[in-house]
């Protein structure tokens, strides 16, 4: 079974769309999709004719009025009643250990303020390893301090696969590179707004995975630093 994206998706919707085929058994046309993904999921890359189309404006409207997690609802609009889980992908060549930072959320309101990230990634670089920031391209951090070399943003997805899957931390809101490297059960400590169901956007389960939630109009930095250093 091949299931189809009929437009250009952001990142996070490509990893929920091998969620929902490896759930189903399925494979996508790779039409939309980023060939290192596909790849890393062990699926074919060529164009094949769809037997269903995954139907992410559906889920994308019916994820605010629900607690059920999101890649569930892109399977139930799709026509598919299954529990999607962690991707499955396979284990990239080592990179060197270190602290990866992700702090673009995968969208506006899971984010926490920007201005808030140079100090966690100050208080990150205290533990002995190297801080690398992750984004996708484009994405800046200004005021973090970091060399070129640890800014991961214009690099490709396989590179930064390999970077995630050998962490020893990856601290950030939820997005594609959080979702990514639940497949490798890393360590991570993930900001959430209490306004938000996390189910929603993080739906993974793991004794790996700190889940640290904050008020959205009352962000405060010691508080947030005082639970980093906590689930660290």
């Amino acid at each position: 079974m091949i299931l189809g994206i009929g437009s250009q998706i952001e990142l996070w919707e490509q990893v929920a769309a091998v969620q929902v085929a490896q759930a189903v058994h399925a494979d996508l046309n790779n039409l939309h999709i980023d060939p290192d993904l596909l790849a890393a999921a062990s699926m074919p890359q060529a164009i094949i004719e769809p037997d269903f189309m995954l139907d992410f404006l559906s889920a994308y409207r019916r994820a605010d009025d629900s607690a059920t997690p999101y890649t569930d609802l892109l399977a139930g609009s799709s026509g598919f009643a299954v529990k999607t889980a962690a991707p499955r992908l396979v284990l990239p060549d080592a990179a060197r250990e270190c602290i990866v930072v992700c702090p673009y959320g995968l969208r506006k309101d899971l984010e926490l303020p920007l201005q808030v990230w140079p100090m966690i990634i100050h208080n990150l670089k205290s533990y002995g390893f190297p801080v690398v920031f992750m984004a996708e391209s484009g994405q800046r951090m200004e005021g973090a301090k970091l060399a070129e070399a640890d800014i991961l943003a214009e690099c490709s997805l396989a590179d930064k696969m390999r970077v995630l899957a050998s962490a020893k931390l990856i601290v950030g809101g939820t997005n594609a590179y959080l979702w990514l490297a639940t497949a490798w059960d890393k360590k991570q400590i993930i900001f959430y707004p209490d306004s938000v169901p996390i189910s929603r956007w993080f739906s993974f389960e793991s004794m790996s995975f700190v889940k640290l939630c904050y008020t959205r109009h009352d962000v405060r930095l010691p508080m947030l630093l005082a639970g980093l250093r906590s689930a660290i």
